[in-house]
């Protein structure tokens, strides 16, 4: 985690939807979401996107 709850993932495959699970805390708290697919995966000019979650 980086400031202000800021994540920087890589590594995922950005031609397909990715589901996360996120784990935290000692009563193993859990947030699952789907990061969605690039519009365009080809497209090496769009190389990272913004995707606001609420895990909490």
């Amino acid at each position: 985690m980086g400031n202000n709850g800021l994540a920087y993932l890589t590594g995922l495959d950005a031609r397909k939807d990715e589901v996360l699970t996120v784990s935290w805390g000692r009563n193993n708290q859990q947030c699952q979401f789907t990061l969605p697919k690039l519009a365009d995966a080809d497209d090496k000019s769009q190389w990272h996107q913004r995707i606001p979650v609420d895990c909490r």
